[in-house]
């Protein structure tokens, strides 16, 4: 596995957790959740975002919004 491959990965570890599902609930709403993820290095972001759009294709009702904030 390329070393890219596992830097992305666990960069991508905290939004995972942050979005897994809890059984006990009680949102009826079904209304969309919006998250943010903070970036600081503008190189991050392209392969940042295709680990967005695919937690967004397997999670429809989240959408995760990148914000940059340059060091």
């Amino acid at each position: 596995m390329r070393r890219r491959t596992l830097l992305y990965g666990a960069m991508a570890a905290p939004l995972l957790a942050a979005c897994s599902g809890q059984s006990e609930s009680t949102d009826t709403g079904g209304g969309r959740t919006t998250l943010s993820y903070g970036v600081w290095d503008v190189a991050q972001v392209p392969g940042l975002q295709k680990v967005i759009d695919a937690f967004e294709k397997r999670n429809p009702r989240i959408s995760v919004r990148m914000e940059l904030t340059p060091s």
